[in-house]
């Protein structure tokens, strides 16, 4: 699970090519506008930096979330882990079903990007290979 959030964090650093520069904010601004955006009601919050982002890496409503943040401390993304498979829409799960018949499927997780549309990945395995995947809302398959 650690490495598909490391890939999708090093994804997002690379499409949305922000600087290098860390955020000057303060841990004290982190932490009040990590509770604004998850209204009060997150717990476990921690703050590390990673690949150009502040990461804020909490629980909210029981599932394990990421909030990302650019250097001038502007929120550009965030993911939040499923729970399991069936968390994903329909059409998500047929054509998952349809294309990797018989694959496991582990580490699955939405990410939410402010400028982009809502994605899913998940990690596949037929028990010799693996892949990582990014499926749109409608059911559209990529590997990552």
């Amino acid at each position: 699970m650690k490495k598909l959030l490391i890939i999708a964090a090093a994804f997002i650093a690379i499409s949305l090519q922000v600087s290098a520069n860390s955020s000057n904010k303060t841990k004290d601004d982190k932490d009040d506008s990590i509770n604004v955006f998850v209204h009060s009601n997150a717990s476990k919050i921690v703050w590390h930096y990673h690949d150009n982002f502040d990461i804020a890496t909490f629980t909210k409503d029981g599932y394990l979330m990421k909030a990302y943040y650019d250097a001038q401390g502007n929120m550009v993304s965030t993911t939040r882990a499923l729970k399991n498979r069936n968390e994903l829409p329909m059409v998500v799960l047929n054509n998952l079903d349809k294309q990797y018949p018989g694959w496991g499927m582990t580490d699955l997780f939405e990410e939410n990007g402010l400028d982009k549309e809502m994605v899913y990945y998940a990690k596949v395995t037929d028990g010799d290979r693996s892949l990582i995947l990014k499926i749109t809302p409608k059911g559209r398959i990529s590997k990552f």
